[in-house]
């Protein structure tokens, strides 16, 4: 038998330590290419678990707005009115909004309710971006999921309190036996029922404005917007019509309100406060007993 020269010996030993270093380089490539694999699997995994908890919080919430700006423009002069808004408001929260004039209260709930647009940012209501809509949809929608209380009650002056809590129905093609009835029933959830025949300029103030929510409450929207619906009703009206909204909240509608008056801000869950376009305060939960407190002590030494 032929004995191996030292030559092939070397031979032999360089091709098996190349043939061990391709087989490591092979098995690194695999494992890399696996871990590769794991990781991809692992960022779609929690890409998708994030896409369905980012969902499930729009869903959630039934307010967001995202760094929402607005301006007016009068020829050559424009107006910053809100700058970078970022809010959140839950589903069945008891929100109102505070400011002094000219803070952008009245167009940041304008843009809310779907009465005017905003010109950057983003705003989703009920999980759907409002962004861009024309007069038709926004009004469908408007009239599918918001109703409105005003200050000044915008009744109509010649229908009566049974035709002016029928109206918004008027706009979803009920027939009129079926949307007066309907309006009696709300009617006597306010207490009114007796005033249904009666016109505008025959009630009180207090008694316009149950009118005014019993016509927002018709078309059963998931959030009442209400601009001021104290400001002209005396303090005892004042606190019936909240404890109405409070009702009304207490049934899992989220209502959002504006208002002056620090006493009726503090009936609700959370106040936010605006100055100079952006939101300058937060209060909420167990924070507004302070801030209840802190309200009372100032009427005592007023």
């Amino acid at each position: 038998m032929r004995q191996t020269t030292c030559s092939e010996k070397q031979e032999t030993f360089y091709w098996f330590s190349l043939e061990v270093k391709i087989a490591e380089k092979q098995k690194k490539r695999i494992i890399h290419v696996q871990n590769q694999a794991v990781y991809r699997i692992k960022l779609t995994t929690e890409c998708f678990f994030w896409n369905i908890y980012d969902r499930k919080q729009k869903n959630k919430a039934m307010l967001i707005l995202n760094n929402v700006h607005k301006s007016y423009v009068t020829g050559n002069n424009s107006l910053h009115v809100l700058k970078g808004i970022d809010l959140t408001i839950e589903q069945g929260e008891f929100v109102s909004i505070m400011g002094s004039s000219g803070s952008g209260k009245s167009t940041l709930l304008n843009i809310l309710g779907l009465l005017d647009s905003y010109d950057e940012g983003s705003y989703y209501l009920n999980g759907t971006l409002i962004k861009d809509m024309n007069e038709k949809k926004a009004a469908k929608m408007r009239n599918e999921l918001v109703g409105f209380v005003f200050q000044s009650f915008n009744l109509i002056s010649f229908k009566n309190a049974m035709e002016n809590v029928a109206l918004p129905l008027y706009y979803k093609g009920v027939t009129r036996k079926k949307r007066n009835k309907i309006a009696m029933e709300y009617l006597e959830k306010m207490g009114i029922k007796e005033w249904a025949e009666h016109m505008p300029n025959e009630m009180s103030g207090g008694q316009k404005q149950r009118v005014a929510i019993a016509r927002s409450l018709i078309s059963k929207p998931k959030v009442i917007l209400a601009d001021e619906p104290t400001g002209a009703l005396d303090s005892t009206t004042s606190y019936e019509v909240m404890g109405i909204l409070s009702e009304i909240n207490n049934e899992g509608i989220t209502v959002i309100l504006v208002t002056h008056e620090h006493d009726i801000a503090a009936m609700t869950q959370k106040i936010i406060r605006l100055k100079d376009g952006g939101i300058s305060q937060i209060i909420k939960n167990g924070e507004l007993r302070a801030f209840k407190n802190q309200y009372t002590k100032q009427l005592e030494t007023a």
